[in-house]
């Protein structure tokens, strides 16, 4: 089964659906894409290695789950969605973030709507797809903050700022959170 991708204007207004066997990102069109960041009651935040076929292969992502919206899903469906696909989580609950536009310097140009979900949750729930993610675990905040300040090339782009946009939320409301 094909998926059929949401292509959007400069005001995040779908335009059409194509089919992402066939999409070229270097085309300039714009897609959507969401990205959840999971923090379980202990204060660990979930991360993931993408799998070697994936954009930013083998790379670290603050989020649990990211991906493209599908044609007509909205970003919260595609993050539920997602976190189900990718790491086996039933995420119910969650608060949006932050969307904003980001041009790759390939030329790949998406909105991206991130997430956060605070939930009780442990390595043991988490089922990765191997298509997917190579590794997933739950690692303490101050321990993922300082990874990305001494070895930023080990994650994926905008790691730092998708975390910074989760530790301000999760901090702020930390105890109506739990």
């Amino acid at each position: 089964m094909s998926e059929i991708l949401a292509i959007v204007d400069n005001h995040d207004e779908i335009l059409e659906g194509i089919d992402r066997a066939i999409f070229d990102k270097s085309t300039g069109k714009i897609y959507r894409t969401v990205s959840l960041v999971v923090i379980n009651k202990k204060g660990e935040i979930l991360i993931q290695k993408r799998a070697l076929n994936k954009t930013y292969p083998g790379l670290w992502d603050i989020a649990a789950a990211a991906g493209h919206v599908l044609y007509g899903e909205n970003y919260q469906e595609s993050a539920i969605r997602e976190a189900k696909e990718e790491v086996g989580l039933d995420v119910t609950e969650m608060i949006p973030l932050k969307k904003f536009f980001h041009e790759s310097q390939k030329g790949h140009r998406r909105f991206m709507q991130t997430y956060l979900a605070v939930m009780d949750a442990s390595e043991d729930d988490v089922v990765i797809q191997p298509e997917e993610v190579m590794e997933a675990k739950f690692l303490p905040l101050d321990e993922v903050k300082r990874m990305i300040e001494q070895s930023p090339e080990l994650f994926r782009d905008l790691a730092a700022e998708v975390l910074n946009q989760a530790l301000e939320v999760y901090e702020k409301d930390r105890k109506v959170l739990r």
